[in-house]
């Protein structure tokens, strides 16, 4: 209701409201905020709301990656066990243990771990619950990464964190691969009848010589000595990947290839991003081209076209 919208605790401090002395305790806060409603009502006030639930939980909730913060009888791992994790993003508050002693197979499951000798391993654990007066949520855990100076572990602590799952980096089903095209393809007649035909130009890529995945390229060229031609060039991946396929599915999921150290966890499969839609040296390949025809005087955009093109194999 409006009666209760507040305005933010900032605007308050700047506005430097006196709200009195009203003791202490949860009847202090109450009778503060009636003062601060009072003093507040001829200016404009913003609706305030409380959290009553989660609808629907990330999926970061299941993968927050720690390390044992505080540990006590841990060896007994029973109801007297208390242990505290501290997760790597200090954006997760600290967690507490829920031990499930309800459930033998549970229990035997968590003496498997060896949580005691995990306390310089990172720990994947779940959020379980989040009671209204407690001060940290509980978890349980899922499994134990291994030591925290593996360079493995800290890829593998990175991905779990970020909700990436392990199978990610594991080939693609077959589902998936059955939406691929068969090998060797070529572009057909057809298709470049269809496009608009830019094999003459002269385009290039500006990678390194051991990038595989060359998704885009640009092309230049002067149209008279006041105008240039600029192209940008995208390789065109919803040829391949058709809606509502399980290749679609997949790739939606994964949403972007992931760029690590020491290699890369590809969005499509690497018959697309390294071959048909990656825009490789001497190769034809279809493309998404935008090109702007601009004033060298002005910067101004003089004329622009957006098309499907058969991109020119290039040197």
């Amino acid at each position: 209701p409006l009666a209760r919208w507040l305005e933010s605790l900032t605007e308050l401090v700047e506005k430097k409201l006196v709200v009195g002395d009203g003791g202490g305790g949860d009847q202090a806060r109450a009778w503060t905020l009636d003062e601060i409603n009072n003093q507040i009502r001829e200016h404009k006030r913003r609706p305030a709301g409380k959290v009553v639930g989660i609808v629907n939980p990330t999926d970061q909730r299941k993968h927050i990656v720690c390390r044992i913060h505080k540990a006590e009888k841990l060896e007994d791992l029973s109801p007297a066990t208390s242990v505290t994790f501290r997760p790597v993003e200090d954006r997760f508050p600290f967690l507490r243990l829920q031990v499930p002693t309800d459930s033998k197979k549970e229990m035997k499951r968590l003496k498997k771990l060896e949580l005691t000798k995990a306390r310089d391993k990172f720990i994947l654990v779940m959020v379980t619950k989040w009671p209204l007066y407690s001060e940290a949520p509980f978890c349980g855990v899922v499994e134990v990464l291994g030591e925290m100076t593996s360079k493995e572990n800290q890829i593998s602590a990175v991905l779990l964190q970020q909700g990436i799952e392990q199978t990610h980096l594991g080939e693609f089903s077959k589902e998936v691969i059955s939406c691929l095209p068969s090998t060797p393809w070529e572009i057909g007649d057809k298709e470049i009848s269809l496009r608009r035909d830019l094999r003459s130009w002269r385009i290039f890529s500006i990678d390194p010589e051991t990038a595989r995945d060359l998704d885009d390229a640009l092309s230049i060229e002067m149209v008279d000595e006041k105008t240039a031609r600029v192209g940008v060039h995208i390789a065109d991946v919803t040829h391949f990947v058709r809606p509502a396929t399980s290749l679609d599915k997949e790739a939606s999921k994964r949403a972007t290839s992931v760029y690590m150290v020491d290699g890369v966890l590809p969005m499509l499969p690497r018959l697309l991003c390294e071959e048909l839609c990656s825009l490789n040296p001497g190769t034809d390949r279809l493309a998404f081209s935008i090109v702007w025809e601009i004033s060298l005087e002005t910067c101004d955009v003089l004329s622009e076209w957006i098309r499907q093109t058969p991109k020119p194999s290039f040197p």
